[in-house]
């Protein structure tokens, strides 16, 4: 591929819907420096110089939707709690629609953070339920779909196997695609 039929791609972007759909991440960052080892156990301690948090997983796709200049359309699920907060916000800075994300107050937000001392990541720290959602937010997520998806130019489904993504959800959207008005959903 050279460079002009790659601008000719990105270029298709421009003002196209696209509904994202999968697992939302924060991705935290703790930098700092590392001049000594704890005496607790043999590992470095960081002095924290600055923090900052990304959309991570759908929510980094979405992202780089959005840098492309697409009009984009989240769907999925965060915890009703501080990192999902975080989360939202930051999608909502790049630009991404974030109308369809559900608040989840029986799971938490997934967050993986990562401690970077020297330029060099020492740990990385995840908090996670990866267990597949529940049938009543599997319908809700579905539900979101469904009501969205004729007015989207495309959808990308993200899965990075923290639960959103469910092969029930998968086939429903495929039935979406190539139902009749006469359909039964599966989800009905």
């Amino acid at each position: 591929m050279n460079n002009k039929e790659l601008l000719s791609i990105i270029e298709n972007f421009k003002n196209k819907k696209i509904g994202v759909i999968g697992d939302l991440i924060l991705d935290q960052f703790v930098w700092g420096d590392s001049q000594r080892i704890s005496p607790e156990a043999p590992v470095p301690i960081v002095l924290v110089e600055r923090e900052t948090a990304l959309p991570g997983g759908a929510g980094n796709v979405a992202s780089n939707i959005a840098a492309l200049s697409g009009e984009v359309f989240m769907v999925g699920q965060v915890g009703r709690d501080q990192a999902g907060k975080q989360l939202v916000k930051e999608l909502r800075k790049r630009g991404v629609d974030v109308s369809e994300i559900m608040q989840n107050s029986g799971r938490p937000t997934t967050q993986k953070m990562r401690v970077i001392a020297r330029s060099q990541q020492i740990v990385r720290v995840d908090k996670e339920v990866s267990d597949y959602i529940d049938a009543n937010v599997e319908k809700r997520i579905f539900g979101n779909v469904s009501k969205n998806l004729n007015n989207w130019d495309g959808i990308v489904i993200s899965d990075y196997a923290k639960g959103c993504i469910t092969r029930g959800l998968v086939q429903g959207i495929k039935w979406l695609k190539t139902s009749t008005p006469f359909c039964s959903s599966p989800f009905m």
